[in-house]
């Protein structure tokens, strides 16, 4: 019998809940994962990050309820 979506989900969960056997490697893949998330993030915001808020632009964004 084919597994359900469900059921894969259920089984990779377990997975990512279980200790790693080689926590050093890891450590690596973590820390190059979220490094290039980082990259991918600061990335597509850098126009963003890099923007100058003037004060007419945070008035005009300033929520109106009380």
């Amino acid at each position: 019998m084919p597994k359900t979506f469900m059921q894969g989900v259920d089984t990779t969960l377990k997975k990512l809940r279980e200790p790693p056997l080689d926590e050093e490697q890891f450590r690596d893949m973590m820390k190059a994962c979220l490094e290039g998330i980082i990259e991918v993030l600061e990335r597509q915001y850098k126009k963003y990050f890099e923007c100058e808020i003037t004060e007419q632009l945070r008035n005009e964004t300033v929520s109106k309820v009380p």
